[in-house]
């Protein structure tokens, strides 16, 4: 079974981690590199997953998966 980040102690675990390294991708933060792309302000276009965590207990092994 393949454990979530948080159980490997990733720091991607951390959404404050995942802000701090999208803000300084290389010297361009995130934002800016969207605007480049032509993608800001980023929006979706539909509903493609709708996502619905009920609580802990999952049968499920997503490797996507946050929740342990």
């Amino acid at each position: 079974m393949i454990k979530s980040l948080k159980a490997r102690e990733n720091e991607l675990s951390e959404s404050q981690r995942q802000i701090e390294i999208l803000t300084n991708v290389g010297e361009t933060p995130f934002s800016h590199k969207l605007k480049e792309l032509g993608h800001w302000p980023l929006k979706s276009q539909q509903l493609e997953i709708l996502q619905i965590n009920v609580g802990y207990m999952c049968n499920q092994t997503c490797e996507h998966c946050h929740v342990d």
